[in-house]
């Protein structure tokens, strides 16, 4: 059997003799050394009975290393943010898988913000072979000063350390607004506010101007019995900017001081504001009151329960055992599952979250990766809060992969899988659970079915149920969940689902209609909340590998019209009238890379196909990506900074040469900050190249558009869409005829005797209806 796996990278803090916490903004650590501690990074082909004490120790190599023994909370110094590693080279992959070839070679990435460096900038490293050793280079992905310093990746050590002050030094004049609108302060630092119920957090804002670092300071009143994610609800009517383009702390500032949709350029001026009496004061201050009844934001209802609800509801069933069957890589945190002709290796990458490689069927291999790659949000308002986005990769969709909750997140008949990652500076990021594994009765349908009428008169039904494997994860970043599954079916389809689940983001409302400008952007959802219009757009890559690499794009178009539209004048049959339409279909391969968008494509199919291999029709093989669920376009335009950045979002797919030098989707860590000028975007992978007969990259994104209701507070319904990989034409027939469904079988408790019987009762002449029996014999 194939081994899988992962490396293990190495980081020794020498300033510690334990780890800091996650996310400590007071701490000043040196993140240059390594020590024994592993921490299995997504990995894909390494051998599992390595040596597992490797160890990547980029500080080690003298003047040679990578320049990475700053502190990370002084920004005039080059520290490290993160370590995790390059994808497996693909080539060297398929040599070790189907040719016995040698064991690919590792190589770590070594993230390097270099605030000491002329110019400061963001550096990456290729560092290998793996492990540490005579032979390891220290390579430059980038010449000095590509990455700007000001697109650093945001932390929780500089960035917010200094925030602290520059925000306290305007809440302290703030004061006064503060108390006139819910009588209590906001400070970090000023113990007049230290019980204060007034909570912020910073988010990157629609920034207009290039090359800057700028951040929009959101702020909440957290009722304290449900503070988390909840405190979104209750905004406060005040934000601001803050801008960090600067090395010197002494030069970060406010600035767009904006209260009830009045806005002001500093701090004092608001201030003085309401001292002279012109600002509109907007008052949530029951909030405050010992009478608010704030079960609203609850989770769990108080009051009495539905009836039939203390009722336990329907569970999966696996009567005669798992029909699947989980192999150990090499470390917790891989996998290779095996069910009903399926294989695939199972991980979950730390920036970009679930991944799966070398997915096979029936013997041959369908994909080399299916992996999501990124979630984009972009929000809508008159108000600044309204102006929020979030590229979610940048927020580490795969660190952000928490404990599944057994028999609400995964069936009570799901296996788990814990995860090892690296977070930012080297933290260690373990999550027990985050990864489920099981079949599933999907719905309770069938894959397929039909009922004859006889004769006689009597019945002939027949059918299979609709069994999936189901690999699923759930990433939490911030308010929002977002639920994955990768759905193996028993005809050789393979389904991407996507759902969105937890507390959207809302803006402050002011019931005498201060700010009723915000309307056209959202809906009022509760006494001072507005719910703002946001997307939520999610980004695949799909490599499919169709008896082989060499494969073609083609465009499979429905259109309708006359005979003589299809062929040509002179082409409509004597059985037919010149005037009569009928539907065609109509097969174009296309030639170079490009995107599509399904409102302008057309009732289109859009298939990978290797052309060189035929069915037994003499047709050529392939599969479909097809988008089953209903799914949103990106309603900015194109040269919108976001879109620029994120142009994966303008296309529900896209088809590119696979090159190891574009792995991704983008790069969120980065291109949050200024995304006008990318580091890497989706488009700078569309540059004409042939896609006949080459190996190829589908680039997918669905999504939905939330518009906010009533009932989406406290939490949403879980909402989302999805799309399928499909076979067209890759086999001969319905693939499912061989298999079996099972339906008399000994029960779960063999002491209470007798079996279960589910058999069709086909028995009778009664047209009406086909007598089936439920038999449990005691």
């Amino acid at each position: 059997m194939t081994c899988w796996g992962a490396v293990s990278i190495e980081f020794q803090h020498a300033a510690l003799a334990h780890p800091a916490p996650m996310y400590c903004p007071s701490c000043s650590r040196t993140a240059a050394h390594l020590e024994a501690r592993q921490v299995n990074q997504t990995g894909f082909i390494f051998p599992a009975d390595a040596d597992r004490s490797e160890m990547v120790n980029p500080g080690s190599a003298g003047t040679n290393g990578v320049p990475i023994d700053g502190d990370a909370s002084l920004l005039t110094e080059d520290y490290l943010y993160n370590v995790f590693l390059f994808p497996v080279n693909k080539a060297a992959a398929l040599a070790y898988l189907d040719a016995g070839g040698p064991v690919p070679a590792r190589y770590a990435k070594v993230i390097a913000v270099r605030g000491a460096h002329s110019p400061p900038d963001v550096m990456e490293y290729k560092v290998g072979p793996l492990p540490i050793g005579d032979d390891t280079t220290y390579i430059q992905q980038y010449d000095d000063g590509h990455i700007p310093w000001v697109k650093r990746p945001g932390d929780d050590l500089g960035d917010t350390g200094a925030m602290v002050f520059v925000i306290d030094k305007d809440a302290l004049i703030l004061k006064p607004v503060f108390n006139a609108t819910i009588g209590q302060c906001y400070s970090n630092t000023d113990p007049d506010c230290a019980s204060s119920n007034i909570t912020s957090f910073w988010a990157p804002p629609q920034t207009r101007e290039n090359g800057t670092n700028r951040v929009a300071l959101n702020m909440f009143f957290f009722s304290p019995e449900w503070a988390g994610a909840s405190d979104e609800l209750q905004v406060m009517p005040i934000a601001f900017k803050t801008e960090m383009t600067s090395q010197d702390y002494s030069d970060w500032y406010n600035f767009e001081f904006e209260y009830c949709n009045q806005g002001f350029p500093t701090a004092q001026a608001l201030a003085d504001a309401l001292a002279n009496g012109t600002l509109y004061v907007c008052s949530p201050k029951e909030w405050t009151s010992l009478s608010y009844n704030d079960n609203w934001l609850a989770d769990r209802y108080e009051g009495p329960a539905r009836g039939q609800s203390m009722k336990a509801g329907p569970r999966l069933y696996e009567p005669q055992g798992k029909r699947f069957t989980l192999l150990q890589g090499d470390s917790p945190s891989s996998r290779v599952f095996q069910y009903m002709g399926w294989q695939a290796h199972v991980t979950v990458d730390p920036w970009t979250g679930l991944s799966l490689h070398d997915v096979n069927f029936l013997g041959d291999r369908i994909a080399y990766e299916i992996s999501v790659q990124d979630q984009f949000v972009a929000y809508s308002g008159y108000s600044s809060i309204g102006q929020a986005f979030y590229f979610d990769d940048s927020y580490q969709l795969g660190a952000s992969s928490y404990q599944l909750r057994a028999g609400v997140d995964c069936p009570e008949t799901a296996t788990y899988m814990d995860i090892e990652m690296m977070g930012e500076f080297g933290y260690l990021i373990n999550s027990k659970a985050a990864v489920c594994f099981f079949e599933d009765w999907t719905l309770g349908t069938t894959t397929w079915r039909h009922t004859d009428i006889l004769e006689d008169g009597t019945l002939r039904d027949n059918g299979n149920r609709n069994y999936e494997f189901v690999v699923r994860t759930i990433a939490t970043v911030g308010n929002y969940d977002y639920m994955y599954d990768i759905r193996f079916a028993l005809d050789g389809a393979i389904t991407c689902r996507i759902y969105q689940a937890g507390y959207m983001q809302a803006a402050y409302w002011d019931p005498a209609g201060r700010t009723s400008k915000d309307l056209p952007f959202g809906t009022v959802v509760h006494t001072f909340t507005l719910g703002n219009i946001h997307d939520h757009l999610s980004g695949w890559k799909i490599d499919l590998d169709i008896m082989g690499t060499s494969n073609s794009f083609h465009q499979a178009t429905l259109g309708a019209g006359t005979f003589d539209e299809v062929f040509g004048p002179g082409n409509t049959p004597s059985w037919a009238l010149p005037t009569d339409v009928v539907k065609y279909q109509k097969d174009q391969l296309i030639a170079s890379e490009r995107g599509f968008n399904l409102q302008t494509a057309g009732q289109s199919t859009f298939l990978i196909t290797n052309d060189e291999a035929k069915n037994s029709f003499n047709v050529s093989r392939g599969y479909a990506i097809v988008h089953t669920g209903a799914t949103a376009s990106q309603l900015l335009p194109d040269n919108h900074p976001l879109v620029i950045a994120q142009s994966w979002t303008k296309y529900h797919i896209a088809v590119t040469q696979r090159k190891e030098e574009e792995p991704t989707l983008s790069k969120d860590y980065y291109d949050t900050h200024s995304p006008a000028q990318p580091v890497w975007s989706l488009d700078m992978a569309l540059n004409n190249e042939t896609i006949v007969g080459e190996d190829l990259v589908a680039w997918v994104m669905a999504g939905i558009v939330h518009v906010p209701r009533s009932e989406d507070d406290p939490l949403i319904t879980n909402v989302g869409t999805q799309f399928e990989i499909r076979p067209v034409n890759y086999f001969d027939q319905l693939a499912t005829l061989n298999v079996y469904e099972q339906n008399s079988f000994e029960p779960c408790t063999p002491q209470h005797g007798d079996a279960f019987d589910y058999s069709y009762d086909t028995s009778g002449n009664n047209v009406n209806y086909n007598k089936m029996s439920f038999k449990y014999n005691r």
